[in-house]
């Protein structure tokens, strides 16, 4: 039996989105650096489920990154093991 590591989780952001990505192109030389979608959030998305961590995430989102989050999860089968909550008004 293998010990999983507890990671110290980021707790959601309610002025920026959370959503990252492998900026630069494939021929970008060397390792690709993390870009951070800079839009306002309007979606906290938190797992139902602990994870193998016994943890569960959650993270804010844009309406852009909420769609492709939602089409990735409904890909992976995994759409009914989120839930949402709307960001507060600031």
């Amino acid at each position: 039996m293998t010990k999983t590591k507890k990671a110290k989780l980021t707790p959601p952001d309610p002025k920026r989105c959370q959503a990252e990505w492998r900026g630069g192109s494939f021929m970008t030389p060397g390792p690709r650096q993390m870009e951070r979608c800079e839009d306002p959030p309007v979606v906290i998305v938190m797992e139902k489920t602990p994870g193998p961590d016994k943890q569960c995430g959650a993270m804010s989102l844009c309406p852009a990154c909420l769609t492709k989050f939602l089409a990735m999860a409904q890909k992976a089968g995994r759409s009914a093991d989120y839930e949402f909550t709307a960001v507060p008004a600031s």
